[in-house]
C-alpha cells in the first residue's frame, strides 16, 4: 500500500510540475506576443506620423494660397474701384449719374463682393489655426 501512496504521490508531484511548466510556457508565450507585436505597431506609428507630416505640409500650402489668393482679390478691387472712380468722373464730365449705368451698378456689387470675398479667404486662413 505504501507502494501505491509512493507511486500516487510522485504522479501528483509530476503533474504539479507539468502544470507549473505549461503555465510557464503560456506565459512565455504571451511575451513572445508583445515582442512580435512592437514591429507592427513602431510600422504603424510611423506611417501615420508620415501621414500627419504631409498633412501639415498640405495645410502650410493651403494657409499661404488662401493669403495670396486674398491679396488677388484685394488688387482686383484696388482696380476695380480705380475704374468706377474713373466712369464716375467720366460721366459726370457729360451729365449722366453714374448709378444710372446697369454696368457701373453691377461693377460696384462687384467690388463689394471681392471685398468680402478677400476678407472670407483670410478669415478661412485663420481658421485653419496655426502650423
Amino acid at each position: 500500500m505504501n507502494t501505491l501512496k509512493s507511486v500516487f504521490s510522485k504522479i501528483a508531484e509530476d503533474k504539479t510540475e507539468l502544470a507549473k511548466h505549461e503555465v510557464e510556457l503560456g506565459l512565455i508565450d504571451d511575451l513572445k506576443k508583445y515582442t512580435q507585436g512592437l514591429s507592427k505597431y513602431e510600422s504603424e506609428g510611423l506611417g501615420l506620423k508620415t501621414k500627419g507630416e504631409r498633412l501639415q505640409k498640405e495645410l502650410r500650402d493651403i494657409r499661404s494660397a488662401l493669403v495670396k489668393w486674398s491679396q488677388v482679390g484685394e488688387s482686383l478691387s484696388k482696380d476695380l474701384l480705380n475704374d468706377l472712380g474713373k466712369f464716375e468722373q467720366a460721366a459726370k464730365v457729360v451729365g449722366l449719374n453714374p448709378k444710372d449705368s446697369k454696368e457701373y451698378n453691377d461693377a460696384l456689387n462687384t467690388y463689394k463682393a471681392l471685398t468680402e470675398l478677400s476678407k472670407a479667404w483670410i478669415r478661412v486662413r485663420e481658421n485653419l489655426g496655426e502650423i
